[in-house]
This record gives C-alpha cells, structure tokens and sequence, in this order.
C-alpha cells in the first residue's frame, strides 16, 4: 500500500518517455490484431507492455538483422537504446505510484541455463534499467518450472499461477518474462444491483441470455457509416 506521501508525483513526460508510449500503443494494437486472427472464435485478453518490456529487456542483446526487424516491430525506429532504457527505468518507477488507489505491480525476470555465458553487461543493463531479477537455473531439473511459475504466482498475487511448460523444451536457453499484477476502482462503476437478465445478439444473429449492467448518465458515443 502506498500513501499519498510516498506516492510519485505525476509530471509531464519525456520527449522519449513519449515515444515510448507511442510506440507500445501502436505495437499493442497490432499484437492484439494479429492474436485476435488466431483466436478469433475466443475471448482473447493480453497485456502488449508486457511483451513490450520482455522485448524491450531482449533488444539489449540483438544486433544485425535481428535487431533491425525487433526496431521495426516495437514501433523504436528513431530511438536510442539509451532513449528506450531509461525511459522504461523511469515509466515504470511512475506508474508503480502514480495513485495511492490503484495496485500497480511490474516485475521483470531472466531466467538461464548454467552453461550460457551471458554477457555481463546484458545482465546490468537489464537489471539497472527494468528491475530484471536474473537468475541462473539448470531447466533440466524437475523442479525449474516449478521455481519459474512460483516466481510468477508471487508477483501476480497468484492471478497467474503457469507461464512456462513442464517439463522445460530441451532447446529453450533462456527465458525473459515481464509480469503485471494491476487492481484498482472504476472511477465511474456500476450498481450491481441495477444488472439484469437480458438478451445478447452474436455476430451469426444468434441469441444468448446474459447479465447486463446498467447505467443512466449522459454519456459520449461513437457513430459511422458501419456502427
């Protein structure tokens, strides 16, 4: 819990803080698109800065084409590494204490087998710069999947209990996990008392029963030529 004397004060935004945001909201919307293709008969629910900040602790070791492609991807094009690193150090710190009502967890993880050498410097910027707990772990014993997905469970307040398989794939070095653990309060919420049982059209035209909430409020609305 953080009171409002140790909450973080808001302020205005970074020229690269900015950057980064508009960035992640491009890149998400264009990971939600191309997992909805997938999924497209299922509820699909993702958390895009998640696999922002994974991707993001990833880029500190790509280089070449690789690299090149990840920029694109990321929506980076223009960035420094240096922009992107501490711009994530910094947003991070922000929105962890931005409102003493909402619970707003964010935790970075990489996860290795003994016998990868990994650079040093890899190591310390991820760390330095994402918070990054980085752990060396033989994923051939029974018990590695069980200390990654514990690590998870911890951070998410059990919310999310299995991020990795068991067994561990024999051909996987290395994991760089992002989890995010988030509670607060609609500033405008519904009555539950006002839900009722109504009628839900699908896209096929077929109906389903289900709850509605219900609001009375002057509230603004979207129109176009399709809606």
């Amino acid at each position: 819990t953080i009171s409002r004397d140790q909450r973080v004060p808001s302020r205005p935004l970074t020229s690269a803080e900015k950057a980064i945001v508009s960035a992640d909201n491009s890149f998400g919307f264009k990971l939600f698109s191309a997992v909805n293709r997938g999924e497209i008969s299922k509820s699909v629910f993702i958390s895009p800065v998640s696999v922002s900040m994974a991707l993001g602790m990833t880029l500190n070791g790509a280089n070449g084409a690789t690299r090149d492609s990840m920029i694109r991807t990321l929506e980076y094009s223009g960035m420094t590494q240096s922009d992107i690193n501490v711009s994530y150090k910094s947003l991070i710190a922000l929105l962890s204490g931005l409102d003493p009502k909402v619970t707003l967890q964010i935790a970075n993880s990489i996860w290795h087998r003994p016998e990868l050498n990994v650079e040093q410097a890899f190591k310390d910027v991820n760390r330095i710069h994402f918070n990054a707990e980085i752990n060396s772990l033989n994923f051939s014993d029974p018990g590695a999947s069980k200390t990654i997905n514990s690590w998870v469970d911890r951070c998410t307040n059990g919310k999310i209990n299995r991020i990795v398989p068991e067994p561990i794939p024999s051909e996987i070095v290395m994991y760089l996990i992002n989890a995010i653990y988030f509670k607060g309060a609609w500033t405008k919420s519904f009555d539950s008392s006002a839900t009722r049982e109504d009628r839900f059209t699908r896209p096929d035209g077929s109906q389903t029963s289900c709850k509605m909430m219900y609001k009375k409020g002057n509230l603004k609305y979207y129109a176009d030529s399709q809606l």
